[in-house]
C-alpha cells in the first residue's frame, strides 16, 4: 500500500503513442501522474488515473491572430472544458456576443496578448490568468459596441477602451469604471462630474480623485471628435456596492455604473434593491433625451440590457426611508446587448412626439397586476430633458411618468397626455403597436386647443404647431370599447397645421369660407378660399421661413391659429 502523498518514480503513461515518464502521487484519495508532454505543444498536465485527463490547450498561431481558426491550435479551437495556455504571440477574440468564445481556465503567458475585439465576447468559466500584466489583456471599444468579458477570478489586470461618439451635439456621456481605483487623470483636458444627490448638483472631480466601481459619471467633451479612453488596472468582479449605499435626502435619484467588463441584465434575480424602484433611466445624449425601462417595457429605446461602463439613473423609493441598497453581484452579467421587451406585446400604446432631429416617447399599457396610482413594479418615471423639441408623458396623481401601467381598459376612460415644449416648430404624435389591442377597443387622441378628436386606429399620426410656453395639458388619450361620438361645437370641428411650405386646414363637410394668412405685424399675405373637401392644402411657396397667423372664416365661425412656415 502506498502512503497518501507518496512519489512513485518511473511511473509510465501511453499518450499518442509516445511513452512519458512521470510521478504517481496519492492525493484526496485519487492518483495522479504528474507529466510532461514533449512535443510541439509542450505543456505539463495533472492526469488523474482514475478518472478523466484534464487536457490543456496550447496557442500556435501559425495561421492567424484568429482564436476561432483550428489550426492556430495544437489541437484544435478549444472548448468549454478547455484549459488553454498563450505562450506568446498576439490572439484575438472575434466571436460575437450572442455566441461567445468559452473555455475553462485560461493563461496568458508573458510577452503574450489577448484582445478582446469591439463587439466580441469571452467566457472564461474557470481561473483567468494573466502574467503579461494590463498590456496583456485587451478589450477594445469602437463605434460599434464594446468587447466583452465574464470571469470569475479576482486580481485580474486589463486594458479596457471606452469609446465616446462625436458630434457637435455629443458631449455628455454617462460613464462607469470597470476597473478599481481608476483616476479621475484619465480623462485629463476634459470635464467629469458626479451627482450629489442630497444637493441635486453636478460636482466637478479634480484631478487625481478616484473613479468608485459602481459609481456612474458624467463626461463632457469639449471637442466634436470621436475619442478612446483607456481604463488601465484590475477588473472589477465579483459581489460590488454595500448597505444603504445610494439615498433619498432630496430627490431619491442616484447616479451609478455598470462596474463590469460586460453587460449586466436588469431583469436578474440576482440583484439586491431594497427601497429601490425597479425602473432605471439612462441619458441619450444623440437624442437629448433620457430612456427608461420598468418590467419587460422600455421608452425612447431602453431596455434591461446595461452595456458595459454605462452610468444609469436609479431612484429611492418614498417609504419614509432615507437611504436604500443596490448591490450587484457576477450573476446579473451577460454578453447579449439586444432588448426583448418588443416580443409578446399586449394592450400597449407607444405615443411619440417628434420635431425635425429630435424625439421623445411615452408608453401606456394595460396589465392586470397594476394599479391606478404609481406602482414601482410597473411604472416609470418621467426624467425631464431641457435640451431637444419636447417631453412627452402622463401622470399617476402629481407623478410624472415615461411608462404608465394601468389595470384595465375601461369605456371612456381619459389620461391627460402632457407635452412640453422646448422648441417651436411643427410637430407631429405618432401612435405605435396599436395592433397589440383588442378588437374592439378604441383609441382618440384629443387636441383642447383645437378642439379636435383623432381616431388614432384609423389616423395613428397628428401634425400641429407648438410654441414655447404651451398649456402642457393640451392633449388627453380616450380609451373606449365602443366607437366615441366626436363633439364638433365651439370650433365647429375646424383644425389648422402646418408642415413645410404647406397650410392644411380640415372643415366639416361641405365647409364654405376663406382663409387668410398674416404675419406677425398683421400684413395680409396670402388669401384664398376653401375648397369643398375635409382636408384643404394651401401652398405657400412665397413665404419665407417663420411664424404667421391663419385666420378661417367659415360661415358663422372664425378661428385664428399660429403656424410656422419652412
Amino acid at each position: 500500500m502506498v502512503a497518501k502523498g507518496t512519489a512513485i518514480n518511473r511511473y509510465a503513461v501511453a499518450s499518442g503513442g509516445t511513452v512519458l515518464l512521470g510521478t504517481l502521487v496519492l492525493a484526496n484519495n485519487h492518483y495522479y501522474a504528474s507529466q510532461t508532454i514533449v512535443g510541439e505543444c509542450e505543456s505539463t498536465t495533472r492526469v488523474n488515473v482514475l478518472a478523466s485527463v484534464s487536457t490543456t490547450v496550447n496557442w500556435l498561431g501559425t495561421t492567424s491572430s484568429d482564436w476561432s481558426v483550428a489550426s492556430n491550435w495544437c489541437s484544435g479551437v478549444p472548448t468549454p472544458t478547455s484549459n488553454v495556455l498563450i505562450p506568446s504571440g498576439n490572439v484575438h477574440i472575434t466571436t460575437a456576443l450572442s455566441s461567445p468564445t468559452v473555455c475553462h481556465n485560461l493563461t496568458i503567458s508573458w510577452g503574450a496578448v489577448l484582445t478582446i475585439d469591439a463587439g466580441k465576447a469571452l467566457t472564461v468559466n474557470g481561473i483567468l490568468t494573466n502574467n503579461a500584466g494590463t498590456t496583456g489583456l485587451i478589450i477594445k471599444s469602437d463605434v460599434s459596441g464594446a468587447g466583452s468579458l465574464i470571469n470569475n477570478t479576482s486580481g485580474v489586470n486589463a486594458s479596457v477602451e471606452l469609446y465616446l461618439a462625436q458630434g457637435s451635439g455629443i458631449r455628455h456621456h454617462y460613464i462607469s469604471s470597470p476597473i478599481t481605483a481608476a483616476s479621475s487623470n484619465m480623462f485629463s483636458g476634459y470635464y467629469v462630474y458626479r451627482y450629489d444627490e442630497p444637493t441635486t448638483a453636478w460636482v466637478n472631480m479634480l484631478a487625481n480623485q478616484t473613479l468608485s466601481a459602481m459609481t456612474g459619471y458624467s463626461v463632457y467633451k469639449p471637442n466634436t471628435s470621436a475619442i478612446t479612453k483607456t481604463f488601465i488596472g484590475t477588473l472589477n468582479t465579483g459581489l460590488i456596492g454595500t448597505e444603504q449605499n445610494v439615498t433619498f435626502l432630496n430627490t431619491g435619484w442616484n447616479l451609478v455604473g455598470n462596474p463590469y467588463p460586460s453587460a449586466i441584465d436588469w431583469n436578474s434575480a440576482s440583484w439586491t434593491r431594497t427601497n429601490v424602484l425597479l425602473s432605471f433611466y439612462t441619458w441619450d445624449q444623440t437624442m437629448k433625451r433620457y430612456t427608461s425601462y420598468v418590467n419587460g417595457v422600455g421608452a425612447n429605446g431602453g431596455n434591461n440590457i446595461i452595456p458595459s461602463m454605462q452610468g444609469f439613473m436609479v431612484r429611492v423609493d418614498t417609504l419614509g426611508e432615507s437611504t436604500g441598497t443596490l448591490i450587484m453581484t457576477n450573476a446579473i452579467r451577460v454578453h447579449n446587448n439586444q432588448a426583448f421587451w418588443k416580443n409578446n406585446i399586449h394592450n400597449q400604446l407607444r405615443l411619440t412626439a417628434s420635431i425635425v432631429g429630435f424625439e421623445d416617447e411615452t408608453i401606456v399599457r394595460f396589465e392586470d397586476q397594476s394599479s391606478n396610482e404609481f406602482d414601482s413594479k410597473w411604472d416609470a418615471l418621467k426624467l425631464m430633458a431641457d435640451q431637444g423639441g419636447a417631453q412627452l408623458y402622463t401622470k399617476a396623481g402629481n407623478k410624472d411618468l415615461s411608462i404608465n401601467t394601468l389595470p384595465l381598459i375601461s369605456n371612456d376612460l381619459i389620461i391627460p397626455l402632457q407635452l412640453k415644449i422646448n422648441q417651436n416648430g411643427q410637430y407631429q404624435i405618432s401612435a405605435t403597436e396599436l395592433e397589440s389591442f383588442d378588437a374592439g377597443t378604441f383609441i382618440y387622441l384629443e387636441d383642447l386647443r383645437l378642439n379636435s378628436m383623432i381616431d388614432l386606429m384609423e389616423s395613428p399620426v397628428y401634425v400641429f404647431s407648438g410654441i414655447i410656453g404651451d398649456n402642457s395639458d393640451r392633449f388627453r388619450l380616450h380609451f373606449n370599447l365602443t366607437p366615441q361620438s366626436i363633439n364638433s361645437e365651439t370650433r365647429g370641428n375646424i383644425s389648422v397645421y402646418s408642415y413645410d411650405n404647406k397650410l392644411y386646414v380640415k372643415t366639416p363637410k361641405n365647409a364654405q369660407g376663406n382663409v387668410e394668412v398674416y404675419d406677425v405685424l398683421g400684413k395680409q399675405l396670402y388669401v384664398s378660399q376653401l375648397k369643398n373637401t375635409t382636408l384643404n392644402t394651401f401652398v405657400l411657396n412665397n413665404l419665407s421661413t417663420g411664424y404667421y397667423i391663419v385666420k378661417v372664416n367659415n360661415v358663422d365661425k372664425v378661428i385664428s391659429e399660429k403656424i410656422l412656415i419652412k
